[in-house]
Protein backbone atom coordinates (compact mmCIF):
# COMPACT_ATOMS: atom_id res chain seq x y z
CA UNK A 1 0.00 0.00 0.00
CA UNK A 2 2.76 2.29 0.92
CA UNK A 3 4.45 2.34 -2.42
CA UNK A 4 1.48 3.27 -4.00
CA UNK A 5 2.26 6.62 -2.50
CA UNK A 6 -0.15 9.54 -1.33
CA UNK A 7 -3.06 10.07 -3.16
CA UNK A 8 -6.95 10.82 -2.75
CA UNK A 9 -7.20 8.23 -0.62
CA UNK A 10 -4.44 7.15 0.93
CA UNK A 11 -2.55 9.61 3.51
CA UNK A 12 1.06 9.24 5.28
CA UNK A 13 1.76 10.49 8.80
CA UNK A 14 5.40 9.43 10.74
CA UNK A 15 3.54 9.49 14.24
CA UNK A 16 0.47 9.99 15.70
CA UNK A 17 1.47 13.06 17.18
CA UNK A 18 0.46 14.06 13.75
CA UNK A 19 -3.14 12.87 14.67
CA UNK A 20 -5.15 16.00 14.63
CA UNK A 21 -3.85 16.71 10.74
CA UNK A 22 -5.17 13.35 10.30
CA UNK A 23 -8.15 13.39 11.68
CA UNK A 24 -8.78 16.29 9.20
CA UNK A 25 -7.78 14.39 6.26
CA UNK A 26 -9.81 11.57 7.97
CA UNK A 27 -13.15 13.62 7.24
CA UNK A 28 -12.24 14.79 4.25
CA UNK A 29 -11.37 10.85 2.99
CA UNK A 30 -15.36 10.93 4.15
CA UNK A 31 -16.61 12.83 2.46
CA UNK A 32 -14.61 11.61 -0.47
CA UNK A 33 -14.44 8.25 -1.53
CA UNK A 34 -12.75 6.83 2.10
CA UNK A 35 -9.87 5.71 2.39
CA UNK A 36 -6.42 5.09 4.35
CA UNK A 37 -4.32 7.25 6.83
CA UNK A 38 -0.67 5.13 7.89
CA UNK A 39 0.89 6.42 10.59
CA UNK A 40 4.54 5.60 10.76
CA UNK A 41 5.38 6.62 7.81
CA UNK A 42 7.07 9.80 6.68
CA UNK A 43 6.63 12.33 3.58
CA UNK A 44 8.95 10.17 1.72
CA UNK A 45 7.46 7.42 1.80
CA UNK A 46 9.96 4.88 4.04
CA UNK A 47 8.00 2.79 6.68
CA UNK A 48 9.41 4.13 10.18
CA UNK A 49 6.74 2.98 12.71
CA UNK A 50 6.17 3.95 16.09
CA UNK A 51 5.72 3.24 19.96
CA UNK A 52 2.05 2.48 20.67
CA UNK A 53 0.89 2.15 24.09
CA UNK A 54 -3.00 2.27 25.49
CA UNK A 55 -2.76 5.79 25.65
CA UNK A 56 -2.03 6.49 21.94
CA UNK A 57 -5.25 4.41 21.02
CA UNK A 58 -7.15 6.85 23.67
CA UNK A 59 -5.55 9.98 22.02
CA UNK A 60 -6.83 8.97 18.55
CA UNK A 61 -10.17 7.76 19.66
CA UNK A 62 -10.44 11.47 21.44
CA UNK A 63 -9.58 12.97 18.06
CA UNK A 64 -11.98 11.02 16.19
CA UNK A 65 -14.40 11.93 18.54
CA UNK A 66 -14.20 15.31 17.38
CA UNK A 67 -15.47 14.01 13.61
CA UNK A 68 -19.23 14.45 12.69
CA UNK A 69 -21.75 12.64 12.16
CA UNK A 70 -19.99 9.86 14.49
CA UNK A 71 -17.36 7.16 12.50
CA UNK A 72 -16.02 4.34 13.91
CA UNK A 73 -12.54 4.32 11.38
CA UNK A 74 -10.93 0.51 12.16
CA UNK A 75 -7.98 0.84 13.00
CA UNK A 76 -4.97 -1.85 12.11
CA UNK A 77 -1.80 -2.57 14.29
CA UNK A 78 1.43 -3.96 11.64
CA UNK A 79 4.05 -5.22 13.53
CA UNK A 80 7.34 -4.02 11.83
CA UNK A 81 9.82 -5.48 13.91
CA UNK A 82 11.88 -3.89 17.18
CA UNK A 83 8.76 -2.77 18.93
CA UNK A 84 7.63 -0.97 16.29
CA UNK A 85 4.13 -0.61 14.81
CA UNK A 86 2.12 1.01 11.80
CA UNK A 87 -1.36 1.77 12.51
CA UNK A 88 -3.06 1.78 9.15
CA UNK A 89 -6.58 4.06 9.97
CA UNK A 90 -9.66 2.90 7.32
CA UNK A 91 -12.95 4.99 6.65
CA UNK A 92 -15.55 4.11 4.08
CA UNK A 93 -17.50 6.72 2.42
CA UNK A 94 -21.33 7.87 3.20
CA UNK A 95 -23.29 9.28 5.08
CA UNK A 96 -21.65 12.83 4.91
CA UNK A 97 -21.20 15.45 4.86
CA UNK A 98 -19.19 15.23 7.67
CA UNK A 99 -17.10 17.98 9.70
CA UNK A 100 -13.93 18.21 12.05
CA UNK A 101 -14.38 20.36 14.89
CA UNK A 102 -17.10 22.13 13.40
CA UNK A 103 -15.20 22.51 10.08
CA UNK A 104 -15.78 20.65 6.69
CA UNK A 105 -13.22 19.42 4.39
CA UNK A 106 -12.12 17.49 1.36
CA UNK A 107 -9.31 15.98 -0.54
CA UNK A 108 -7.58 17.31 -3.85
CA UNK A 109 -5.33 14.76 -4.65
CA UNK A 110 -3.04 14.06 -2.36
CA UNK A 111 -4.17 17.10 0.05
CA UNK A 112 -6.76 18.20 2.56
CA UNK A 113 -8.65 21.43 2.38
CA UNK A 114 -11.51 22.90 3.91
CA UNK A 115 -14.44 22.30 1.58
CA UNK A 116 -16.39 24.78 -0.24
CA UNK A 117 -19.23 26.76 2.21
CA UNK A 118 -21.33 26.56 -0.81
CA UNK A 119 -20.37 22.87 -1.61
CA UNK A 120 -21.32 21.72 2.65
CA UNK A 121 -24.33 23.78 2.23
CA UNK A 122 -25.25 21.93 -0.95
CA UNK A 123 -24.65 18.87 0.41
CA UNK A 124 -26.12 19.15 3.51
CA UNK A 125 -29.38 20.02 2.27
CA UNK A 126 -29.27 17.16 -0.02
CA UNK A 127 -28.76 14.93 3.32
CA UNK A 128 -31.60 16.56 5.22
CA UNK A 129 -33.89 16.24 2.26
CA UNK A 130 -35.10 12.67 2.73
CA UNK A 131 -34.64 10.14 0.26
CA UNK A 132 -38.48 8.85 0.27
CA UNK A 133 -40.50 12.27 0.11
CA UNK A 134 -43.98 12.00 0.83
CA UNK A 135 -44.98 13.66 -2.71
CA UNK A 136 -43.26 11.19 -4.51
CA UNK A 137 -45.10 7.98 -2.74
CA UNK A 138 -47.89 6.33 -4.82
CA UNK A 139 -51.62 7.19 -3.67
CA UNK A 140 -53.63 4.67 -2.01
CA UNK A 141 -56.12 2.74 -4.12
CA UNK A 142 -59.49 4.21 -3.57
CA UNK A 143 -58.44 7.87 -2.48
CA UNK A 144 -60.25 10.29 -4.84
CA UNK A 145 -59.52 14.35 -4.47
CA UNK A 146 -62.79 14.80 -2.60
CA UNK A 147 -61.37 12.61 0.13
CA UNK A 148 -58.62 15.68 0.47
CA UNK A 149 -58.97 18.68 2.69
CA UNK A 150 -59.29 21.37 0.05
CA UNK A 151 -59.47 23.96 2.54
CA UNK A 152 -55.60 23.01 3.67
CA UNK A 153 -54.42 22.92 -0.01
CA UNK A 154 -56.09 26.13 -0.76
CA UNK A 155 -54.35 27.79 2.47
CA UNK A 156 -51.18 26.27 1.30
CA UNK A 157 -51.33 27.60 -2.08
CA UNK A 158 -51.70 31.15 -0.06
CA UNK A 159 -48.54 31.34 1.80
CA UNK A 160 -46.87 29.58 -1.31
CA UNK A 161 -47.61 33.02 -2.97
CA UNK A 162 -47.63 35.35 0.00
CA UNK A 163 -43.65 34.33 0.49
CA UNK A 164 -43.04 34.28 -3.27
CA UNK A 165 -42.36 30.53 -3.83
CA UNK A 166 -45.06 30.36 -6.86
CA UNK A 167 -47.22 32.80 -8.69
CA UNK A 168 -50.84 32.76 -8.16
CA UNK A 169 -52.38 30.15 -10.66
CA UNK A 170 -55.85 31.09 -13.14
CA UNK A 171 -57.66 27.68 -11.11
CA UNK A 172 -57.28 27.59 -7.25
CA UNK A 173 -59.71 24.77 -6.83
CA UNK A 174 -57.73 21.74 -5.05
CA UNK A 175 -57.46 19.38 -8.67
CA UNK A 176 -56.40 22.28 -10.65
CA UNK A 177 -53.76 23.46 -7.74
CA UNK A 178 -52.38 19.30 -7.34
CA UNK A 179 -52.22 19.24 -11.29
CA UNK A 180 -50.14 22.87 -11.22
CA UNK A 181 -47.79 21.23 -8.47
CA UNK A 182 -47.31 18.08 -10.66
CA UNK A 183 -48.95 16.36 -7.59
CA UNK A 184 -51.46 14.43 -9.87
Amino acid sequence: IVSQGESETLEFKKSTGQRTEAAKTLCAMLNGQGGRVIFGVNNRGEVVGQKVSTKTHEELANEFRKIDPQVTPTIETVDIGNNLVVLVVTVLVGGGPYTFDDRPYIRSGPTTQRMDKRLYEARLTERMHATSRWELLPVPKGITIADLDAEEIGITLENAVRIGRMDRPRQTDAKSILTGLKLI
